[in-house]
């Protein structure tokens, strides 16, 4: 879903929507980004917080949403990294298990559980682009 930016001049251009992927898992990190990118996102990749960190600064823009796996430390909570990374504090955090996550103070955070389609993936990233 593309966002219009008003550029000097009148005229509308449209910019795709930045994804961010923080997952350590090489081959999920791949499927996740493959998906996105055949549904109209722009998609940067990361390892984990601190690769994303430097990949945002080497952006030069925040990303509109970021997803990672619910167990990458420094992700969210009191000292995560998830509003440097995603001013617009939408987060998807995929478990790939039986994780517990404690969302009590991230409301524009949400949780994808695995197994997971890819429809499934497409529709709630959507979903959260779509929230102000």
């Amino acid at each position: 879903l593309p966002s219009r930016d008003r550029p000097v001049g009148g005229s509308v251009e449209v910019r795709r929507r930045t994804v961010l992927v923080v997952q350590r898992e090489e081959l999920i990190r791949y499927l996740i980004s493959e998906i996105l990118e055949s549904d109209g996102y722009d998609v940067v990749e990361a390892c984990d917080a601190i690769e994303a960190l430097a990949v945002i600064r080497s952006l030069g823009r925040p990303v509109d949403l970021l997803i990672s796996d619910v167990t990458e430390p420094g992700i969210v909570g009191a000292a995560g990294v998830a509003q440097r990374l995603a001013p617009s504090g939408r987060v998807l955090l995929v478990s790939l298990g039986q994780e517990e996550v404690s969302l009590e103070r991230a409301p524009a955070v949400d949780v994808l559980r695995d197994p997971f389609r890819a429809d499934a993936l497409e529709g709630k990233v959507r979903e959260m682009l779509r929230r102000k």
